[in-house]
């Protein structure tokens, strides 16, 4: 039986993690819209179609992190190493799909779903352009933090995650002012590419090996 006090040490960044996120999101928001009624209107419904996309693209990304993880607490090495090339590679292909399609449709499916028109439906595509790494590098972040989960490092993920928060901020606050929308996607790509990073830099012998294979 799990002590609970492993529990709690295991699962407590996580949460802190989370809450600090969404706090300092909100603080990105307010800088990200810039006191304009149409970029909020249009970061907003562009990031819940973004969520909604990432909840359903990253169930095919579950399914294999859930099964890596199983694999790596019964020590079936070479079971894990190969759930989780598949998974990198799953994350690849939809990551690279999903941006090709939104930088050739994005502006359709703007128009036509969501009856954007004038400056919204400008400003909107931009937006969802400079947006198209966005599901990638989340089903990328989303096998990382596994990779470091089931190896019971939940502290780096706490720390990595409000670092990466805090420049979403800076990057907002500084860039939005100079160019405008392109600023907001912009900040929150580097903020993301920011977590990749860090991950990759803490359990690349582990995805070498199972690349290696």
């Amino acid at each position: 039986m799990i002590d609970s006090k492993e529990i709690n040490k295991f699962a407590f960044p996580l949460v802190l993690t989370n809450i600090g996120q969404v706090i300092i999101g909100q603080i990105a928001l307010h800088f990200a819209v810039n006191n304009s009624s149409i970029a909020l209107s249009g970061i907003s419904i562009i990031q819940n179609l973004l969520f909604a996309f990432g909840g359903l693209l990253g169930a095919f990304s579950l399914s294999f992190n859930i099964k890596s993880s199983k694999a790596y607490s019964n020590r079936q090495t070479n079971r894990f190493d190969d759930l989780l090339k598949s998974n990198l590679t799953l994350d690849l292909i939809i990551g690279v799909a999903f941006a090709v399609f939104v930088i050739i449709f994005g502006n359709v499916i703007l128009k036509q779903l969501y009856g954007f028109k004038g400056q919204l439906l400008s400003l909107s595509t931009i937006y969802l352009v400079f947006m198209s790494p966005y599901i990638g590098l989340t089903l990328l972040n989303f096998s990382l933090t596994n990779l470091l989960g089931v190896q019971k490092k939940t502290k780096p993920i706490m720390w990595v995650g409000l670092i990466s928060s805090l420049i979403d901020v800076v990057l907002n606050y500084v860039l939005v002012p100079q160019i405008g929308i392109k600023g907001a996607a912009i900040s929150t790509i580097v903020s993301l590419a920011f977590i990749s990073l860090s991950y990759l830099f803490m359990v690349y012998p582990m995805i070498l090996k199972a690349l290696s294979i």
